[in-house]
């Protein structure tokens, strides 16, 4: 490959040398070669920096770059840093990217207008027994359409929505000014940065699960960090409320949605008292009526709880 590569595909890796090379290997054989691979090794204490120096050998489009551990939000920047294509994206060091995935992005990029980043569906997968992958469920891109809706629509994204954006694809130019990834927060990064671009990009989406987003349970987030994660989805609201790029009513909105997505953790980790305290004193917030969730958690606490008490649960 001769000159600067189209595309600049970061990833960012912390002890992945389980799955880093089946996902380095599916990006570089996508049909849109004209590509560079960085991986960022996050101060890894496994094998993952021989791997990739393994691959970097054999392909001249791979180059590794090592670092003290800085967080995912850091390694995805130190990637910036070096990116020489036109274009920008990332992905996570297990996930994977159906065939065409990078090719049609980019060309839906190279028809919208300057200042537009590129988004695509998702679908889940986990590992399954004697290294078989379990498919599940897909998730579709939220429609952003220009004007205030937008802003609403981002800031009431349910968390199993918040990962389309790890599909994104930009020009290099809009991921260089938007300033990447917050260095500042350890949780929620991925959505400041989502708020931080709604208020001044557009988005153009491509209704198919092109990205393969890989589930497994040492990926958890653990439950007595929850609380913490939802302080921090608080204090993003309060700022764009504040900022004035959502109105008090879209706010109040999502405040319900995050509480909800507590009370979904505390009923699968089987904590189905404080799940239902938490849920009930929601309804002290008047948004709480018009969240169609509230009632579909009502039933599945209780659910859950009539399983327990005779013995029925799982």
């Amino acid at each position: 490959m001769s000159g600067a590569p189209l595309v600049s595909v970061v990833i960012p890796t912390h002890n992945s040398a389980k799955y880093v090379l089946k996902t380095a290997e599916n990006i570089l054989t996508q049909p849109l070669d004209d590509l560079e691979l960085i991986v960022v090794d996050d101060g890894s204490s496994d094998n993952t920096p021989d791997v990739v120096e393994e691959l970097v050998k054999r392909d001249p489009r791979v180059h590794l770059v090592r670092q003290k551990q800085q967080g995912l939000g850091g390694a995805r920047n130190s990637g910036i840093a070096v990116a020489k294509g036109r274009y920008f994206t990332t992905v996570d060091a297990d996930d994977l990217w159906a065939a065409s995935k990078l090719e049609r992005q980019v060309a839906a990029l190279e028809s919208s207008p300057p200042r537009t980043i590129s988004l695509t569906g998702v679908k889940r997968f986990s590992d399954g027994l004697n290294g078989a992958e379990l498919w599940s469920f897909g998730t579709r891109p939220p429609m952003l359409v220009p004007g205030p809706a937008k802003m609403a629509r981002i800031i009431s994204l349910s968390r199993t929505e918040m990962v389309v954006f790890n599909t994104a694809v930009f020009r290099i130019e809009d991921i260089v000014e938007l300033g990447g990834w917050s260095r500042e927060m350890w949780t929620a990064h991925d959505w400041e940065l989502w708020l931080r671009a709604g208020r001044s990009f557009e988005f153009t989406t491509i209704d198919e699960p092109l990205m393969f987003y890989r589930k497994h349970h040492s990926s958890m987030t653990r439950l007595s960090d929850l609380d913490e994660v939802l302080g921090a989805h608080e204090a993003l609201i309060e700022r764009e409320m504040s900022l004035g790029t959502v109105s008090m009513e879209a706010a109040r909105a999502a405040l319900v949605e995050r509480r909800l997505d507590r009370v979904m953790d505390l009923r699968y980790s089987g904590q189905l008292l404080d799940a239902m305290q938490r849920l009930l004193r929601l309804l002290w917030h008047r948004d709480t009526w018009s969240n169609r969730r509230f009632g579909s958690e009502a039933v599945d606490i209780m659910r859950a709880w009539t399983a327990k008490v005779t013995g029925q649960a799982d």
